[in-house]
């Protein structure tokens, strides 16, 4: 997912790119923190003297239930992809792709529907 997401992100501009580039390093961060756990787990040694493996940031249940909501649910990709695909007004201009769904100067949604007037 990682890799996809770096592949992925010149495709995105303004609004977009930010929720993408957020995507990305919580991904990043997932990553380190995986790395830590399995080192722990094939050394068979927890840091900081811990009788479990230690994590930097699923250290208390409620920062892992946090955590796990954000990134299992993709929150900021799915932001992202809307803000790609149906461009605030001031960033349609910046656009590096054709993808947005609009047509001339008057930006339209799938199915007929007016972005703009809603």
């Amino acid at each position: 997912m990682l890799a996809g997401l770096w592949l992925l992100h010149k495709g995105f501009t303004g609004r977009s790119y930010t929720w993408w580039m957020i995507a990305f390093w919580i991904q990043f961060w997932l990553h380190i923190e995986h790395l830590l756990l399995i080192a722990q787990a094939t050394f068979h040694h927890n840091l900081m003297g811990k009788p479990v493996p230690f994590s930097v940031l699923r250290s208390s249940s409620h920062a892992s239930n946090f955590i796990s909501s954000i990134t299992r649910s993709c929150i900021p990709i799915v932001i992202a992809v809307y803000d790609h695909m149906l461009p605030p007004e001031g960033e349609r201009e910046s656009a590096l792709c054709t993808c947005a769904w609009h047509k001339d100067d008057e930006l339209q949604a799938p199915f007929g529907t007016n972005r703009s007037a809603v």
